[in-house]
C-alpha cells in the first residue's frame, strides 16, 4: 500500500527538522556574487555625439517628437566629422 503525503505535512516535517537542527539559517543573498559598482564604461563617440546633437535638433524644432529628433540626429551622424568612419576617409583623401 502506497503512503500519500500531503505537501503541508512534508513541509511541516522539513521545517521542524531544519529548525530543530543546528543548521545556519538559509540566506539566498549569501549565494549571489557581489554586485559590481563604481565602474562605468567610457562613452563611445556616437553616444557623445547623439547626446549633444539631439539637444541641438530639439532647440531647432521644439515641437518635434523624440523619435523624429533621434532620426534626424542619426542621419547627421553619417556626415559628421566626429564619426570615426568619416575621419578615416578624410585622412585617405
Amino acid at each position: 500500500m502506497d503512503i500519500i503525503y500531503s505537501s503541508q505535512s512534508v513541509l511541516r516535517t522539513f521545517y521542524s527538522l531544519v529548525l530543530s537542527s543546528n543548521f545556519p539559517p538559509f540566506s539566498p543573498i549569501s549565494i549571489m556574487p557581489p554586485r559590481k559598482t563604481g565602474r562605468s564604461r567610457k562613452q563611445s563617440s556616437y553616444n557623445i555625439f547623439m547626446k549633444t546633437e539631439i539637444a541641438k535638433v530639439k532647440v531647432g524644432n521644439p515641437t518635434l517628437s523624440h523619435k523624429d529628433a533621434f532620426k534626424m540626429a542619426a542621419s547627421n551622424w553619417k556626415n559628421s566629422p566626429a564619426n570615426p568612419i568619416n575621419a578615416k576617409t578624410a585622412k585617405v583623401q
